[in-house]
């Protein structure tokens, strides 16, 4: 069993979040996409990524609002599942979200600023 199997086997005994539990880590990520890099690296474009499955959603961030663009973030991830954790990665250059999908299997959606993955020409 590798880490991330670990980790999935441990978020899918947690509890669906709370709705107060996510206002509050919406709140904390809409801090973060402003403190920790919005403001450094422009934070134009943005990815959520699944490896496991495939997935990726690119933003473009056009609103001048972080919790508005948090809030859709959100609404976003709860509609692939139940939201287990929301959290920074432990270097705070992304954000986790632990989600366990329709299919009952728990997945790990990587939250990141996308800036250096897009040339524009």
């Amino acid at each position: 069993m590798n880490l991330y199997e670990f980790n999935k086997a441990g978020y899918a005994s947690l509890p669906t979040m709370s709705s107060d539990r996510i206002a509050a880590n919406t709140e904390a990520l809409a801090n973060w996409i402003i403190d920790k890099t919005a403001l450094k690296s422009g934070g134009r474009y943005w990815m959520i990524l699944n490896h496991d499955i495939h997935y990726y959603t690119m933003y473009v961030w056009k609103t001048s609002n972080a919790k508005t663009f948090a809030l859709d973030v959100v609404d976003l991830m709860q509609d692939l599942g139940a939201l287990k954790s929301i959290e920074p990665t432990e270097s705070e250059d992304a954000y986790e979200f632990w989600i366990t999908g329709d299919d009952g299997e728990t997945r790990m959606y990587l939250f990141f600023n996308y800036d250096q993955g897009v040339i524009e020409i």
